[in-house]
């Protein structure tokens, strides 16, 4: 497992700020990484590139790329995390731009997200109230027909620029542009389950 940054267990006032990251490898790939009680995250004009791709056969679970996440890894979730600015180009077989998972009040603005790979996601909330993604530029390129093994994850593989579930509240995603494509044609644009959020002045493709 890869992580080019790791910033988590209780750390607070980080910023992680114009780094050229390039993380590379078969089984997991993360760009930055942070949460277990993290507060005040700052994360802003970073160049993020990961590549995962299986060159030998995996017989559990599938690869997988992160260009940020936010988690809980056992313990508490983060608070207040700030992603900006940020170029995301991601290549893999599970791939997640920005994963937002049981982080509390999220700011994610003017990201430029590429992903390609079978399964590819710009951005997703699981578990993550109270968050704001304004003005992101998100292209998703996809090929669902394309088997893989087993991802242990809790957001599954899917073609999808944004995706909110879990219960996720209060969640405003407006003037982003969002470009996705699917060889099997199951992608979408916004993937939401949860009520109150708002989705406005958005251009999807």
């Amino acid at each position: 497992f890869n992580y080019a940054i790791d910033s988590i267990n209780n750390v607070e006032n980080i910023t992680i700020t114009e780094n050229t990251i390039t993380a590379t490898g078969e089984r997991y790939c993360d760009g930055i990484q942070t949460g277990n009680n993290a507060k005040n995250i700052l994360i802003d004009n970073n160049n993020i590139t990961c590549v995962c791709i299986n060159t030998t056969e995996l017989t559990s679970e599938g690869a997988i790329t992160y260009g940020v996440i936010g988690t809980m890894l056992g313990g508490n979730g983060a608070t207040n995390m700030t992603v900006t600015n940020n170029n995301i180009n991601l290549t893999g077989t599970a791939n997640y731009g920005i994963e937002l998972y049981w982080v509390n009040t999220t700011e994610t603005h003017n990201n430029n997200i590429t992903v390609n790979g079978p399964f590819s996601m710009g951005i997703g909330y699981a578990y993550s109230p109270n968050g704001n993604a304004t003005q992101n530029t998100i292209t998703i390129t996809g090929d669902s027909t394309t088997p893989i093994n087993l991802i242990t994850e809790e957001f599954k593989p899917e073609n999808v620029g944004i995706r909110i579930q879990n219960g996720t509240q209060n969640i405003s995603i407006t003037e982003n542009t969002i470009t996705t494509s699917d060889i099997g044609g199951q992608d979408t644009t916004i993937h939401t389950e949860p009520d109150n959020v708002t989705i406005a002045n958005n251009q999807l493709t």
